[in-house]
């Protein structure tokens, strides 16, 4: 199980849906009776080609449901990051946020604020640790793999789909931090 967090604005949903529909993560909220979370599902692979095209009519489809849609209640999202040792796993997002956290409600949770109204939250929890996966959304990919390979966070290679590139890096207890950049849209 994952929990994959947006900071609430139209293009980074989009840019997440289409993320989703290239890796065949499957999302899940309160519509299916569940909290943000994200369930890795077992796709059918479809061509390059054809997995592209079926991303670009999300990214449409979205924007022209979300126009449609009276303004929302909601006012930020919580990205809970479970770990197993809580001084090990700050350290590390320390390392790639580039700061202290900004609020540390109580013993084994810190909280970053990394977007308007997007936190990270790194919570001790060491039964549900190593199985989430976090997208970032950022401007530039390319500068963002650079600036954690500076402070020591291992990175793949970036990967680019034409309309988002990301990278992925790996926290200790295994936890996936995933770093979207859109790029361009249908064309």
């Amino acid at each position: 199980m994952s929990l994959l967090v947006g900071c609430g604005q139209a293009r980074v949903r989009r840019m997440i849906r289409s993320f989703c529909i290239m890796t065949g993560v499957v999302l899940c909220g309160a519509a299916c009776g569940a909290s943000s979370q994200v369930q890795v599902a077992t796709p059918e692979v479809a061509p390059p080609e054809e997995a592209v095209a079926a991303a670009h009519s999300a990214q449409d489809e979205g924007a022209e449901a979300e126009a449609a849609q009276p303004k929302s209640n909601f006012v930020n999202v919580v990205a809970v990051v479970p770990v197993k040792d809580h001084a090990v796993a700050l350290a590390w997002y320390r390392r790639w946020i580039g700061r202290d956290a900004d609020v540390v409600p109580m013993e084994g949770v810190a909280e970053w604020q990394i977007a308007g109204s997007g936190w990270l939250q790194v919570a001790l929890d060491p039964e549900h640790a190593g199985g989430t996966s976090v997208v970032v959304g950022v401007r530039d990919v390319d500068v963002q793999r650079a600036a954690c390979i500076e402070v020591g966070v291992q990175v793949g290679d970036v990967q680019d789909y034409g309309f988002i590139k990301l990278v992925e890096a790996v926290d200790p207890d295994g936890n996936k931090v995933v770093f979207v950049q859109e790029v361009g849209g249908p064309s």
